[in-house]
């Protein structure tokens, strides 16, 4: 007979106090998967989940993983990079000065939507990139049922420059960026 009484099939049973160490890195990767399983949580999941709270303290601290602490400046700095582009070219081609993008960049100053959008069609971004900056940097994401912004989302998609997007938007009596 084993030592965990099953003689059928010849399995002993582990007891985590057997293995100290596999013990605890099981302990660091549950800890480490409990907040990857709040950040997977749908914005659905979420509202049932801050309704069914007894506590919004408790809340904030369940689901903490799930808030955005990046800075619009290092997501910008991430994004020019991974694209390779050069901060002064990004400028230029967004409009903008170079002093405006510096004081960006480095948490100075929090650009408008506008800028967001200028500053993405100028790396260039994809439609997600730009609308991942703007939902993180607390503005609204581009919506295809506003005119506007389909006008915007049509640029972005096909690859036209801020300069062509004013003249766009112009042309459609709405407001350039």
């Amino acid at each position: 007979m084993s030592s965990n009484g099953n003689s059928h099939t010849g399995i002993t049973a582990v007891r985590p106090q057997d293995y100290p160490y596999a013990a605890s890195l099981l302990a660091e990767t549950v800890a480490a998967v409990k907040p990857l399983q709040a950040v997977s949580l749908s914005t659905e999941d979420l509202l049932h989940k801050l309704k069914a709270s007894d506590s919004l303290s408790s809340f904030l601290c369940d689901c903490q993983e799930v808030f955005s602490s990046r800075s619009i400046s290092a997501m910008l700095t991430e994004l020019i990079e991974k694209h390779g582009a050069s901060k002064s070219e990004v400028a230029k081609k967004a409009g903008i000065s170079w002093v405006y993008l510096y004081q960006i960049l480095t948490g100075r100053r929090h650009p408008s939507r506008n800028r967001i959008i200028c500053i993405g069609l100028a790396i260039p971004c994809t439609l997600e990139e730009i609308q991942t900056l703007l939902n993180e940097s607390g503005h609204a994401r581009l919506n295809i049922r506003n005119r506007r912004d389909a006008i915007i989302i049509y640029s972005i998609l096909h690859g036209l420059d801020v300069f062509q997007l004013n003249d766009n938007l112009f042309q459609a009596k709405e407001e350039t960026l």
